[in-house]
């Protein structure tokens, strides 16, 4: 019975040192986070602005999307349906 009680105690203390912990350090956690998200956008606008910036007005760019597919090609033309045609 003695041990039971010390395994109840210590949870309860670990549980309470956890809750406290996570007061302190959750709002640290997700101010960093959040500059970090905040960081990396900017970056990405600032790349778009230049990469926008380095184009001329009026000129035409192709950009070609990988058409090397993985898999079998019939995986996504859809399910293919059989039917007769009935003539009245």
């Amino acid at each position: 019975m003695e041990t039971f009680i010390k395994i109840v105690f210590w949870a309860i203390v670990i549980y309470y040192v956890l809750k406290l912990a996570m007061r302190f350090l959750l709002p640290f956690i997700l101010k960093r986070l959040a500059k970090k998200v905040l960081t990396n956008f900017e970056n990405m606008q600032g790349q778009a602005y230049n990469d926008a910036k380095k184009k001329k007005e009026g000129d035409v760019t192709i950009e070609y999307k990988d058409s090397k597919k993985k898999g079998n090609d019939l995986k996504n033309t859809g399910e293919y349906v059989d039917f007769e045609e009935i003539k009245d």
